[in-house]
């Protein structure tokens, strides 16, 4: 099934961290580092991902929040991919 492309995606999104580091078990303040680290919000929370941000770097990264979103996470980013 094909779903109508779209231009905007409106989401939500809360700050976890500033100035985090990128360590092997995540992201952490210790040592402070250039990462940015959201969770994004999407629809009435039918899905939830964490997006990292280094501006220092130009890198960006998207990670799972829970596998039960998988499927609609997918369904509303192909609207815009």
């Amino acid at each position: 099934e094909h779903s109508k492309r779209v231009t905007d995606l409106p989401f939500d999104f809360v700050v976890l961290g500033v100035h985090e580091s990128k360590t092997d078990s995540g992201f952490s303040t210790q040592p402070p580092g250039d990462w940015l680290t959201l969770k994004l919000f999407f629809g009435n929370d039918d899905g939830e991902m964490y997006l990292e941000l280094n501006p220092t770097t130009g890198e960006a990264e998207f990670e799972e929040k829970d596998d039960s979103y998988g499927d609609y996470l997918v369904s509303v980013l192909q609207k815009v991919l």
